[in-house]
C-alpha cells in the first residue's frame, strides 16, 4: 500500500490567508470532546471554494520548493581562494595533477557551513606550514560529503513530490473554527 504525505493547511477567512504550520493548525482545531459544535450553513457552503484555494496554495508551495532546488547556489570566497591556490600548484612535483583537478571541481560546488569551516581551518594551517599535500588531504576528506551539497538532490532526502498534480490531493478533514 502506497503511503502519501499529509499536508496540513488552514484557511483563515478573516485575514484571507492560508496557514501551513502543522503545529499551529493542530492547536487551532484542538478542543474538548464535549465542546459544542455549531454548523454555520454560510461557511459550509464555501468549503469547496476554500478547498480550491488551499489546493492552489499547496501546488504553488511545491512549485516554489522545486524552483529553490534548481536555483544555482553560490560558492564561498574561501573555496575560490583555495581553488586558485591549487591551480598554482598543478605543476608542483608533490601534487597529483588529476587529483588536484578533481578537488578544484569539488571546490566549485556549493558547500555546507561545516565544510566551509573545515576549509578555513585547513587553509589557515596551510598558510603556517605551506604543506600542500596536507591541504589536498583536508579537501579530499570533504569530497564525499559534498555529493549532496552540490545541488543534486539526494533521493532519500528529497521530500518534494516531483510531479504533484491537483488530482493527487484529497480533502481528508474539514473543521470550522470560529472565534467569538
Amino acid at each position: 500500500m502506497a503511503r502519501g504525505r499529509s499536508v496540513w493547511r488552514y484557511a483563515d477567512l478573516k485575514n484571507e490567508s492560508i496557514l501551513d504550520n502543522r503545529y499551529l493548525v493542530a492547536n487551532l482545531i484542538a478542543s474538548e470532546r464535549d465542546t459544542p459544535r455549531v454548523v454555520d450553513p454560510e461557511i459550509l457552503g464555501s468549503i469547496f471554494d476554500l478547498q480550491e484555494r488551499v489546493i492552489e496554495d499547496i501546488l504553488k508551495s511545491v512549485q516554489a520548493q522545486r524552483a529553490m532546488e534548481v536555483a544555482p547556489r553560490s560558492t564561498d570566497p574561501i573555496q575560490q581562494t583555495i581553488a586558485t591556490l591549487l591551480q598554482n600548484y598543478l605543476n608542483h612535483p608533490d601534487v597529483n595533477r588529476r587529483e588536484a583537478i578533481e578537488l578544484i571541481r569539488t571546490l566549485n560546488q556549493p558547500m555546507f557551513n561545516v565544510q566551509l569551516s573545515a576549509l578555513r581551518k585547513g587553509y589557515k594551517a596551510f598558510q603556517g606550514h605551506k604543506d600542500v599535500k596536507q591541504l589536498l588531504s583536508d579537501i579530499a576528506e570533504l569530497q564525499p560529503s559534498t555529493a549532496n551539497a552540490n545541488g543534486t538532490p539526494d533521493s532519500s532526502a528529497n521530500l518534494t513530490p516531483r510531479n504533484l498534480r491537483r488530482n493527487d490531493l484529497r480533502l481528508i478533514c474539514v473543521d470550522v473554527v470560529s472565534g467569538g
